[in-house]
């Protein structure tokens, strides 16, 4: 079965679940005003961050509009399954809009209408590509993406 295939034959349920769910993009005024709620979510995911950054980095780049805050809730609850930060590269052929971190629980639900969300805002911001560099599992809900590597890390300087 295609992957197209897969995305149109959802089970009736899914379908439902997909139209109880929002992504709402917050402005970095408005995501700093509400960061108590959404620090938990980005924090789980330093854990895969290998020492790069702590929180309060992530609340600085924030701050100065250089991560930009995707909030994913259910319509009906209002209840946050995941943020979602994201940043922009430019390489001298492509601008870039890169998935940075993604923290939250029953991506089930929300995995395919978050990535169409992203996807158009990339578009709306200019930019030519978007990339998600995340855990393998990801790849199911990025409808026309292509796997093209897998990132490995190691720490040269001890534990971190």
């Amino acid at each position: 079965m295609s992957r197209k295939a897969e995305v149109t034959e959802l089970h009736p349920k899914q379908v439902e679940a997909i139209q109880n769910v929002a992504v709402v993009e917050y402005s970095a005024a408005d995501a700093i005003a509400i960061w108590d709620n959404i620090e938990p979510y980005l924090a789980l995911t330093l854990k895969y961050a290998m020492g790069r950054f702590q929180i309060e980095n992530v609340k600085e780049a924030v701050e100065r509009g250089n991560l930009w805050v995707f909030v994913v809730y259910a319509r009906d609850t209002k209840s946050v399954y995941s943020v979602i930060a994201a940043e922009g590269f430019k390489f001298p052929h492509r601008r870039v809009f890169s998935v940075a971190l993604c923290g939250g629980e029953d991506v089930m639900k929300w995995g395919r209408i978050a990535w169409e969300k992203l996807v158009e805002s990339a578009k709306e911001r200019g930019y030519n590509q978007i990339e998600v560099i995340g855990r393998r599992g990801w790849g199911r809900f990025l409808d026309g993406a292509k796997e093209t590597g897998t990132v490995y890390a190691m720490d040269l300087e001890g534990e971190a």
